[in-house]
């Protein structure tokens, strides 16, 4: 920006001087032509030269240090592993609960009214989807690995049981999980003890997520398993 403002400011002189060929002037300044018409007009509106303010953040940046990076080449896993010793890591975000105010609320409510509760006395109740085809596993490898699925991978819900005391039988395959179903497998299941109310969108609240995490991923390693057995 400053060579430009230094140009226009070469031709303004030319102008003053007596120098009326556009051509001229942008050959003798090494501008552009349309660089000279607008210096031109400028100068007949009796405006100024200068550039004007523009909006947005300022560049930190000169026409200096524009080139010297622009001229600087480097490879990519030279500038990987700077960043890596300077502790900057590329991770993918990790997924979070979202939850409004009330939410929020109703689970502060919940843990200030049972944080005195004899939690042996707790069973943890949960349902949830495995699929056969996850594909969660990490491999090192020099090429492209690709595995083949299908476009919707076959799933099965099951539902369990985790307390002080150990685990129940697991339901498997039963269903869409709603209030008759939940009711149902209590009855078959599991003698209901104890009757708490539990805070919506609040699955980090249930220890039995942690164990259906480790059940999949032993389940992932396994290379002969199908929905039927």
């Amino acid at each position: 920006m400053k060579q430009q403002q230094e140009a226009r400011k070469r031709v303004k002189f030319l102008i003053e001087n007596g120098e009326n060929d556009p051509k001229k002037c942008a050959q003798m300044r090494n501008v552009s032509l349309r660089t000279v018409f607008r210096v031109k007009k400028r100068m007949m509106n009796g405006q100024t030269i200068a550039e004007g303010h523009r909006s947005g953040c300022p560049e930190n940046l000169d026409s200096e240090a524009k080139r010297s990076i622009s001229e600087f080449t480097i490879k990519i896993e030279k500038c990987c592993r700077y960043l890596k010793n300077h502790k900057w890591f590329k991770i993918r975000p990790a997924a979070k609960q979202y939850l409004n105010e009330q939410q929020k609320a109703n689970r502060v409510a919940w843990c200030q009214k049972y944080q005195n509760t004899d939690w042996d006395s707790v069973d943890f109740t949960d349902e949830s989807y495995f699929y056969y085809y996850r594909n969660k596993i990490k491999v090192w490898t020099k090429s492209k690995c690709r595995v083949k699925i299908p476009k919707h991978s076959p799933s099965i819900i099951v539902w369990g049981v985790l307390s002080s005391r150990g685990l129940t039988p697991l339901k498997i395959g039963c269903g869409t999980v709603n209030s008759e179903t939940f009711v149902n497998i209590l009855n078959e299941c599991l003698i209901l003890t104890i009757d708490m109310l539990y805070p919506d969108g609040s699955p980090d609240l249930n220890p039995i997520e942690n164990l259906w995490a480790i059940i999949k991923d032993r389940l992932e390693k396994e290379t002969n398993v199908s929905i039927a057995n």
